[in-house]
């Protein structure tokens, strides 16, 4: 029976982590800063630091993997000194820190949950797992960073190291852009159908757990990359289409020319980084398909819906 410490277990991502191992068979330990329960964990650990020596000890203490899904998301603070020297101790600095410590506890395999933004914000042909790096946010080059660190960690300390790239992530109570495009989509606001708008590839809340918990337990699975995606890719309208589907509402659509982007940039709400998703965003997620026999416990679409049916009151509680 596996043993795993899972980081970021009360969180979007770690929550449905938690069931996935726990479902798989395995003693989950969730470590989270806060106290809240999580559920399918067999243990909770609430850690004041991951750069804590103490904290982090406890954490992979008589575990057999890490899964490593805490980290700093959700805000590019690009410019701002002491927001990138916090998102670089977080996402870097506690990173390695977790992995020496694993190392020295005798654990077997880390897993890390990175970014497919180490690959870029843009494709239209599809990322794979040998295309080469092109962050171009701070907080996608920690991710690189962080990789690249781990690798020389891991092999130094005889760790397997699995590193995950999800694209974009949906669900209920999912954060970020599509937090965002759902918010719209609840006050009737009509939505920009940008012409000429590319394709994007998400991936269900409840399909990463699935495949993160084949990255801590399948034997082939050691020292791989994956990328993570659900097929199939959607267009923002499409996006919108379910998520309202899932308020029971039908969403609003006024079609802007593509060089009028700027009106979907001055959009409260951040319009700028929901006009981004106008941008093609194509990730190949085969390699876990094939090689660990990776399937999606529910459709894209239906983890759309899920979003829209959390969102539709404004007062929904969400991390």
């Amino acid at each position: 029976m596996t043993r795993v410490a899972v980081t970021g277990a009360s969180g979007f991502i770690g929550r449905q982590a938690v069931i996935a191992l726990a479902e798989a068979g395995c003693v989950v330990r969730a470590c989270a800063r806060g106290s809240m329960a999580v559920a399918g964990a067999a243990s909770q650990l609430q850690i004041r630091d991951l750069g804590d020596a103490d904290d982090l000890a406890r954490c992979v203490a008589d575990v057999d993997v890490v899964l490593h899904a805490a980290g700093s998301a959700h805000h590019n603070p690009a410019g701002d000194g002491k927001r990138e020297a916090e998102m670089r101790r977080v996402n870097v600095d506690a990173s390695i820190a977790l992995a020496s410590a694993a190392a020295r506890a005798g654990v077997r395999r880390f897993v890390f949950v990175s970014s497919i933004g180490v690959n870029g914000h843009a494709a239209s042909r599809p990322f794979a797992v040998d295309s080469p790096p092109a962050p171009v946010d701070f907080y996608a080059r920690t991710k690189l960073d962080a990789e690249r660190r781990l690798r020389e960690v891991c092999h130094d300390g005889g760790l397997e190291l699995v590193i995950v790239r999800p694209t974009l992530v949906a669900g209920a109570d999912a954060p970020g852009n599509l937090q965002r495009l759902a918010s719209f989509i609840r006050r009737g606001w009509p939505l920009p159908l940008l012409d000429g708008a590319g394709l994007r590839h998400l991936v269900g809340v409840r399909s990463l757990a699935s495949l993160l918990a084949l990255a801590c337990t399948h034997a082939d699975a050691a020292g791989q990359l994956f990328l993570a995606a659900d097929d199939p890719p959607l267009s923002m309208a499409d996006m919108a289409r379910e998520i309202a589907a899932g308020m029971q509402r039908k969403a609003r659509f006024v079609r802007v020319p593509a060089g009028l982007l700027g009106w979907v940039a001055a959009l409260p709400g951040r319009g700028r980084d929901l006009g981004r998703m106008r941008d093609p965003l194509l990730v190949d997620g085969s390699a876990a398909r094939q090689l660990l026999g990776w399937r999606a416990p529910l459709s894209i679409q239906e983890e759309l819906r899920a979003l829209g049916l959390a969102a539709r009151s404004p007062r929904i509680s969400r991390k």
